[in-house]
């Protein structure tokens, strides 16, 4: 697996640099082990999570909230493991298109939906950085540009990805 470490976003709209390695298991996984998440696309924020305020939606022409975090890709379509993990579901779902399920450190379960090509398969053991496949579509958001939408559960409940993303 090639690995590709991305920094943290600062605003919503802003783009993000991202280095590549040719390493796929980290030097150091301590920071791994102590919860430690990157953004898995180096790339530009379109939609912040909102439970509470709704979003304008360019696919349905409509107002509603959003359950997640969406990264439009800057230079790389490559979409990365946050932290290390394990694979635990893949599947094709009629409004998020492929979305990849990864058991991640300290209760945290990711969802990463709008992944095509993919370079894993269930039950695979993930470092960060570690390339899952390439940004894709997300059905439900379709008028949106490309992007992958991202939707972390701590503990099984849905939460803020802000909560274990650096995006101030």
């Amino acid at each position: 697996l090639q690995s590709v470490i991305p920094p943290a976003v600062t605003e919503q709209g802003e783009s993000l640099d991202m280095p590549v390695t040719e390493e796929s298991e980290p030097a150091d996984n301590s920071e791994e082990e102590a919860g430690y998440f990157i953004l898995p696309v180096d790339g530009e924020i379109l939609k912040k999570y909102d439970s509470e305020h709704l979003q304008y939606s360019n696919t349905h022409g409509d107002m509603r909230i959003h359950l997640g975090l969406d990264i439009k890709p800057k230079n790389s379509v490559d979409v990365v493991s946050a932290a290390k993990g394990v694979v635990t579901k893949i599947e094709e779902n009629t409004t998020k298109g492929t979305v990849v399920t990864i058991e991640h450190v300290d209760g945290i379960v990711i969802r990463y939906a709008g992944v095509k090509n993919l370079n894993v398969k269930e039950n695979d053991e993930l470092f960060a950085g570690d390339i899952l496949g390439e940004v894709g579509t997300v059905s439900n958001e379709c008028g949106d540009e490309p992007h992958i939408h991202l939707e972390v559960i701590k503990n099984g409940k849905e939460i803020n990805p802000e909560e274990v993303f650096d995006i101030n």
